[in-house]
């Protein structure tokens, strides 16, 4: 008689636990995205998120997440103080941001202990600082702290970490509801250096391990060394930074050291016929190489003003030897989520390896430039060779290894003017040196072939007759990416007409 009721008991109990369960649910609010992995790209320089078709580059490969610098910390006398760094024009919109707030020092280095003691709640206000602007960048979904620090420092750093992080889950925004910090949006930090051999600062790494979510250990470029083995031993996500970018430096003829060179401008120096390429170490897969162009005459280019016997020398990182690391860095690393490669500069136009070449690189493969060679006949006795770096990669800097050559026979040359190429030589049909007048070849040299350039043709003058079809053209180009050199066969061009030049191209 009583088990009606029994049921109805129960009946009532199951309906109270799901409608607490359904009430424990809202409250919760909707699950939190998984953790990004996959690999990702870091902008130096924020405008280049603004370089047309830059979105839709980094989507062609499904790039996880793009690094961006928006906040700086300055040290000074009284403390330390945050600056807002530029957003981009337009927002990200296709593509997950991840800001970051970076420090050209190591703000706790010589720091008394009581104010190190406060540097916890001035990070948490940087990271507030920076989550607040998101919206102006893109869709947020982490913020990276690129802050240097030392062995000496890394406890104090992980005690103010940990001060951070106790502030930011205690600091809720009445206006909307939830934390300063979304939990959708991770905290990471950077490797730069070896991790150091004595055990208190490596536990000292370990307690500040605890406090964040993640670590960009940077393995490869500039003076990087971070242990790919040390940061996965952490047991937190993180992904393997590479730094493709070079630079140079100016040696001045009195011996006085001048600016350091960007990048961006290897490829008006090499393109300027008074700068002469007087070093060229063996290129060396492990350091990259070196190399010094020397003006012979005044020389303003590249933003530079030099006088005759200044010189700027170039090191450049090898860009072979971060495509093999690719895949050892990660290899049996069990928390590794993937790549992270750094681009220097607002554009793609002045790297040596832009974001156009790394879908390549990312499938494995050595990309080379795409020398295509173009040819129009004139008047019967002119011949102009004109050619384009159809793709993405650029070469390695060399006077003898880059070339185009065309064969005339019958006829025979009398002059050349080199257009945009940076020097000539003449041969006979057995490719022996000879003079003009008795040559049927000429080779045009160029010293850097970049990305996507294209050079305004050479004018080759004749005597006796083209042949028909004319003319016989190969190449030959040594990548930048290593492996041997891209060399093609005799072989007749498509005929075609001088294009118009684009930006950046000769």
């Amino acid at each position: 008689m009583r088990r009606p009721e029994f049921r109805k008991g129960l009946f009532v109990v199951l309906l109270c636990a799901l409608a607490t369960f359904a009430c424990s649910r809202r409250a919760r609010g909707p699950r939190p995205l998984e953790p990004l992995r996959g690999n990702a790209v870091w902008l130096s320089d924020v405008r280049a998120a603004d370089e047309p078709g830059s979105e839709e580059a980094l989507a062609a490969f499904r790039c996880a997440a793009v690094f961006l610098p928006a906040r700086e910390i300055v040290a000074g006398v009284d403390g330390w103080k945050g600056i807002d760094l530029p957003a981009p024009a337009r927002p990200l919109s296709r593509i997950p941001v991840v800001l970051v707030v970076e420090a050209a020092a190591d703000p706790l280095e010589g720091a008394r202990k009581e104010r190190s003691k406060t540097f916890g709640a001035f990070l948490a206000q940087e990271v507030e600082a920076v989550v607040a602007r998101g919206a102006a960048f893109g869709p947020i979904r982490g913020v990276h702290l690129d802050i240097p620090f030392s062995g000496a420092t890394a406890q104090a750093h992980a005690a103010a970490l940990k001060d951070a992080r106790s502030l930011l889950s205690r600091r809720i925004s009445r206006a909307g509801g939830g934390e300063r910090l979304p939990r959708d949006v991770a905290l990471t930090w950077s490797f730069r250096k070896p991790p150091p051999k004595e055990k208190k600062p490596r536990q000292a790494i370990q307690a500040l391990a605890s406090r964040v979510d993640g670590f960009v250990a940077f393995v490869f470029g500039d003076d990087n060394g971070a242990d790919p083995v040390f940061t996965d031993s952490l047991g937190k996500l993180w992904w393997a930074g590479y730094e493709p970018s070079g630079a140079g430096v100016v040696r001045r003829k009195s011996g006085e050291p001048g600016p350091r060179v960007p990048e961006s401008a290897l490829d008006p120096l090499t393109n300027d016929p008074r700068m002469e390429l007087m070093q060229e170490l063996p290129w060396n897969e492990e350091k990259g190489w070196e190399f010094s162009l020397r003006a012979a005459r005044n020389v303003t280019a590249g933003g530079l003003a030099l006088s005759p016997g200044d010189a700027v020398t170039f090191s450049l990182p090898s860009l072979a030897d971060m495509l093999a690391r690719f895949d050892s860095d990660r290899k049996g690393r069990r928390f590794a989520r993937g790549r992270l490669v750094v681009f220097d500069g607002r554009s793609d136009a002045g790297r040596v390896f832009p974001i156009a070449a790394l879908p390549e690189a990312l499938a494995g493969r050595r990309g080379a430039p795409d020398l295509q060679v173009w040819e129009s006949a004139e008047t019967g006795r002119l011949l102009r060779i004109g050619a384009e770096n159809g793709g993405a990669n650029a070469s390695l800097v060399s006077r003898v290894e880059n070339w185009v050559e065309v064969d005339v026979a019958p006829a025979r040359i009398s002059d050349v003017l080199p257009g945009a190429f940076d020097r000539w030589e003449v041969y006979d049909a057995s490719g022996r040196p000879v003079s003009p007048g008795r040559a049927s070849r000429v080779r045009l040299f160029e010293t850097f072939v970049a990305p996507r350039e294209r050079f305004s043709p050479a004018r080759v003058s004749v005597r006796g007759t083209l042949p028909s079809p004319c003319c016989r053209t190969r190449t030959h180009v040594s990548p930048a990416a290593g492996g041997e050199p891209v060399a093609t066969d005799w072989a007749l061009p498509a005929l075609g007409k001088p294009r118009t030049p684009e930006p950046g191209s000769r």
